[in-house]
């Protein structure tokens, strides 16, 4: 049974998937109990340099060793009772692990000693301790990334587990220039499933001895010591510069790895700090990682950590290769657009296929037989005899207009504090919804969702099961909100509404479809661009936001996140390393999720912290800012 946290990022992980986004980057993990761990590796490394004598490489673990034993001798007598002996309390204090820094700092030692009898000697001995257990079974977790087709992976593994794996053996690629710009071209073209193996390749390890082609200059690009490492980042720009563009490119899965080696620390940070946040966090699958070591990945290197043990993530990787088999056998088949409907960008709106989103860039029907039409309207709040009456706009007069219909001959159907619905008398096909906080008379994204589903439900009650409609509290060029964020919001009303099933009226067996008619050219745009992902929006539950935090006489901190709409600010805040003088903190959403003049205006971050990000007014693509009342906006 996979943890929650796997289950919620699933469908995020497949929409990226889906748009070729998702990149594997595997560490040695990946290959572990077949091929040797990376301590065991080095281990085998300083064996090999100094035959019988490893411990002459080992002096800085002997040195921290002998350290630990002082310590203890010292505590020893301190004590007042003198009870414990001096090898109990060593052995009640936890012995030294090796940092991956030390670690790598030996590797670089017995590397040296090695390459001194010839680079083909460093080759033999890294093959020869590569291998852990030749008789072992594949590791379970190789098997089932090796099931699916990936047209990018990063490897620093030297073994050919994985690419001997897979059905159709990928192209293996290293450093070269000619092979970072293949890799390149891979993101542009359709291209041969490719393996870039960034730390060198040797080969020949899987058990099937199957073979793989791949050039033997690979054997040169082995990297292991931290000068080698060093002169990869530093001396091979064109490395360097492709590896970026990756990495802003696409989304990585790492897996295998601890993400804490200095050297791929120190690159990821570069391209951070260079280009920024890329579009989307990536993502780590960890066996174990500290608060800590979370909150450094995340602020620093957009790295999102999903904790997970070695018989979660096998079973993780079969779950994803399900979902993304077939319209058939998917776990999620809101995954899937209508077969034959790509210029349509028609899509599915839940699991039982029984609920359809399309979007048109024409203008809603005069005439609509056997469904209904909806039109975005105000509603009068004032007293007197127009109060609870409808309020026009281009959008309603132009429909009126083409149906040859009146404007005042409306009926209220329901009424709520944020969402109204009218019929019209003479045309019952007409509905006209009203999105609005009617308290302070304001338009309000977060009300829309709440007239999406009101709208839905009345034309199930009346029997209609197909939907033309404009976009619900879009207000013109003038009004602060942009259109896109009414779409964002009326697609979240229609999928939270159809997601966990729904009970259809009096017609038996009948699909319900919505058809949103998008006349604004900006949107229209945004759409066709792909800057606005449709499938995303209806796929995935969480919401992906810009954060930023802006403190006093320092550099603003900006961030790609994916929140849960129950998550609470306080979380948010915590995450951010704001745990403490709440008062001096501001915080301000954009855009504002009322219509208002204090569209992105501060407001007391502890006056916010027990409220939800949902609360609060975030949407998918809100900017969230957090500030210090010193510091400029």
């Amino acid at each position: 049974m996979m943890n929650k946290e796997l289950e919620e990022i699933l469908p995020r992980l497949i929409h990226y998937y889906r748009r070729g986004e998702l990149v594997p980057f595997i560490g040695a993990g990946m290959s572990v109990r077949y091929c040797t761990g990376w301590q065991d590796f080095v281990e085998g490394l300083e064996e090999a340099a100094q035959p019988g004598h490893p411990e002459n490489i080992r002096s800085l673990i002997s040195q921290r060793e002998a350290e630990r034993k002082q310590n203890a001798s010292d505590l020893l007598k301190k004590s007042k009772d003198g009870v414990l002996t001096e090898e109990d309390l060593a052995k009640s204090l936890p012995s030294y692990q090796p940092s991956s820094s030390d670690i790598i700092r030996r590797a670089d030692l017995a590397v040296s000693i090695i390459r001194a009898e010839g680079h083909s000697r460093l080759v033999e001995v890294v093959r020869k301790c590569l291998v852990k257990d030749s008789k072992a079974e594949l590791p379970k977790q190789t098997e089932a990334l090796s099931k699916i087709y990936w047209p990018l992976i990063i490897s620093t593994n030297y073994d050919d587990l994985l690419a001997a794996s897979c059905t159709k053996a990928p192209r293996i690629l290293g450093r070269s220039p000619a092979d970072c710009q293949f890799v390149l071209q891979s993101l542009e073209l359709n291209t041969s499933p490719i393996l870039w193996a960034v730390q060198g390749f040797l080969g020949g390890q899987h058990p099937s001895q199957k073979a793989i082609e791949f050039d033997e200059n690979l054997n040169e690009q082995i990297v292991v010591g931290h000068a080698q490492y060093q002169k990869v980042i530093n001396l091979q720009p064109h490395f360097r510069r492709a590896f970026a563009e990756v990495y802003r490119r696409r989304v990585f899965l790492f897996m295998g790895s601890g993400l804490e080696e200095d050297y791929f620390l120190n690159l990821f940070s570069e391209i951070s700090l260079l280009y920024g946040p890329g579009h989307s966090p990536s993502f780590a699958l960890m066996k174990q990682c500290s608060e800590a070591h979370k909150s450094f990945l995340l602020r620093h290197l957009n790295v999102k950590v999903i904790e997970c043990n070695h018989n979660e993530l096998p079973e993780f990787l079969t779950k994803f290769e399900n979902s993304i088999g077939s319209n058939k056998g998917a776990a999620d088949k809101r995954l899937f657009q209508i077969a034959g409907a790509a210029s349509k960008q028609e899509y599915l709106l839940n699991n039982n296929s029984d609920a359809t989103l399309s979007i048109s860039f024409m203008a809603m029907p005069n005439d609509c037989e056997e469904g209904a039409i909806a039109v975005s309207i105000g509603k009068e709040s004032s007293e007197g005899k127009g109060k609870n009456k409808p309020k026009h706009g281009s959008q309603s007069f132009s429909v009126l207009k083409s149906l040859q219909l009146q404007q005042d001959d409306w009926k209220l159907l329901k009424d709520t504090s944020t969402a109204s619905l009218f019929q019209h008398e003479k045309e019952p096909r007409l509905f006209g919804t009203a999105a609005r906080n009617f308290e302070k008379d304001t338009r309000d994204l977060r009300a829309i969702p709440t007239a999406m589903k009101q709208l839905i439900d009345t034309c199930l009650e009346k029997g209609y099961y197909e939907l033309h409609c404009g976009l619900i509290s879009a207000g013109d060029k003038t009004g602060q909100h942009h259109p896109v964020h009414s779409y964002i919001q009326m697609l979240r009303g229609a999928k939270n509404y159809f997601k966990q099933g729904w009970k259809k009226g009096k017609v038996a067996d009948k699909p319900f479809s919505i058809i949103v008619h998008i006349v604004d050219a900006d949107l229209q745009n945004l759409l066709m661009s792909g800057k606005v992902k449709t499938d995303e929006l209806i796929l995935c539950d969480d919401a992906k936001v810009f954060v930023e935090v802006k403190k006093p006489e320092a550099r603003t901190e900006t961030f790609v996140m994916v929140v849960d709409y129950s998550m609470k600010v306080s979380e948010l805040a915590k995450v951010l390393g704001i745990t403490s003088g709440f008062a001096t903190w501001q915080i301000c959403i954009t855009p504002s999720p009322e219509k208002s003049d204090q569209d992105g205006a501060l407001v007391p971050l502890k006056d916010e912290l027990d409220k939800s990000c949902e609360q609060i007014g975030v949407i998918p693509g809100s900017r969230v800012s957090f500030t210090t009342k010193t510091s400029s906006k």
